[in-house]
């Protein structure tokens, strides 16, 4: 339970893996514009609560492992993330206004993939349930 969040209501380790690319495959996130994006990733991920595990943001696509309160879906983080940073890095770097005419981010790419040991231990939680019920039922009945 040491990876475990905890909430007011809830206790709950929701991970995704986030992949996205640049329109037409530019390789843009170089230099300033990729280190820039970093930053403006990591302030929404900030705003909404989420937790960054692991990240690269390579010159035309990005990766993303995060850890997601249960209110927030995942399309609704990517919609954040590619709307503020995609808004902002046009407006401090006018040079990408000539390639991009609307937006930055290409195509939605995303990988919703789940972590093997999340997978893991929901296994075993629930096998160790089911054999909890059966001991219990067993104790109940007789």
């Amino acid at each position: 339970m040491e990876n475990y969040r905890k909430s007011a209501h809830c206790t709950y380790d929701i991970k995704y893996h986030l992949v996205w690319i640049t329109k037409y495959r530019k390789p843009i996130l170089l230099g300033k514009i990729g280190v820039r994006t970093r930053e403006l990733i990591r302030m929404v991920c900030q705003n909404n609560e989420v937790q960054i595990l692991a990240g690269h943001v390579g010159s035309d696509h990005i990766h993303l492992l995060v850890s997601v309160p249960p209110h927030l879906s995942a399309s609704k983080l990517v919609q954040y993330i590619r709307g503020n940073t995609s808004r902002k890095l046009q407006m401090e770097y006018k040079e990408l206004n000539k390639e991009f005419w609307d937006n930055i981010c290409g195509q939605e790419d995303i990988l919703w993939q789940a972590v093997e040991m999340l997978q893991m231990k929901l296994s075993e939680n629930i096998y160790k349930t089911k054999i909890y019920r059966k001991e219990i039922t067993r104790i109940t009945w007789r």
